[in-house]
């Protein structure tokens, strides 16, 4: 019965925390929809690690009737992610696993939130980024500046990066702040490794070779804009997390040939070829998550 009692009353605290931090953006005009995604986790986390994930759902329904009398339709679906996002991070806690599962589960949830908010229902959320893009065009045109359709392509792919490194932020800030969180809760949580001791499932290495595919073939097949938009979204997110793992790649390469200015000349190479660079990074990146490529390299480090 004490056990009840303290799960219900903590349950009711976690809402009451976040129906505070609610009311707070409520009185600043929404001005804190922004930072939901790092705060709204937080409480989830905490709660699903002590009482598992079927309790924490009940908090989480609870939290988002909560938001619906307390806040604007966007808000109520920021607060619904971020409880979900909460509790498959206090799941994998629970469950004990990696740095690397759940970073990347923290990572994916908001590049799924960006792309629901920003491409898929954006004129519901308020704004349309491509629109604004495209406006940035037309003032340029305007202005004398000739603007060919690839500096339009490149513009467009830069905003999907530049949201994707902010999606890549939000998930490392959320995983920093629950780290502290629960070290100080004394909850045992998994300590960081070394980046080379990252590598991404092998059927991710498959979808990126299949979403790159498509992006290239899709035109050819059908002119459906919004389509296209997530799909070249998607592909942008995934060849930079490949380019990740192909950096890491030429790293222990250096390391395994022992080459003291091995770097420096990646660099220099980077800064002369960017372009091709870029894409050699990218499917060196795809063969690192689709072979054994990384497991070989180490080993002859090893010897």
């Amino acid at each position: 019965m004490n056990h009840n009692m303290k799960r219900l009353s903590e349950g009711a605290m976690m809402c009451g925390l976040i129906g505070l931090i609610l009311v707070i953006n409520r009185q600043l005009l929404n001005a804190l929809d922004v930072y939901l995604f790092w705060i709204i986790p937080l409480p989830l986390i905490v709660y699903t690690i002590r009482y598992g994930i079927k309790n924490a759902c009940v908090v989480t329904v609870s939290s988002t009737l909560l938001a619906f009398m307390l806040s604007l339709p966007q808000t109520v679906f920021y607060v619904l992610a971020s409880c979900i996002v909460g509790m498959v991070y206090g799941y994998g806690v629970r469950n004990k696993k990696s740095n690397g599962w759940l970073i990347g589960n923290t990572i994916l949830g908001s590049c799924i939130i960006m792309i629901i908010t920003a491409i898929l229902f954006a004129e519901l959320f308020g704004y349309d980024l491509t629109s604004e893009v495209e406006f940035v065009f037309q003032t340029m045109e305007q202005m004398k500046v000739p603007v060919s359709n690839q500096i339009r392509d490149m513009g467009r792919m830069l905003l999907y990066a530049s949201m994707f490194i902010s999606c890549v932020l939000e998930g490392f800030l959320v995983h920093i702040i629950a780290f502290v969180i629960l070290r100080k809760l004394k909850i045992e949580v998994p300590q960081f490794v070394p980046i080379f001791q990252y590598k991404a499932p092998r059927w991710f290495g498959y979808f990126s070779v299949l979403v790159v595919i498509s992006n290239g073939i899709l035109p050819y097949f059908t002119q459906n804009t919004q389509l296209s938009e997530i799909l070249l979204c998607i592909t942008i997110i995934c060849s930079m997390i490949a380019g990740l793992f192909g950096y890491i790649l030429v790293l222990i390469a250096v390391r395994v040939r022992r080459q003291k200015y091995g770097l420096l000349f990646f660099f220099l190479l980077l800064l002369l070829f960017t372009k091709f660079v870029l894409i050699l990074l990218v499917t060196l990146g795809l063969l690192d998550m689709t072979t054994d490529i990384r497991q070989t390299l180490i080993g002859r480090f090893a010897k």
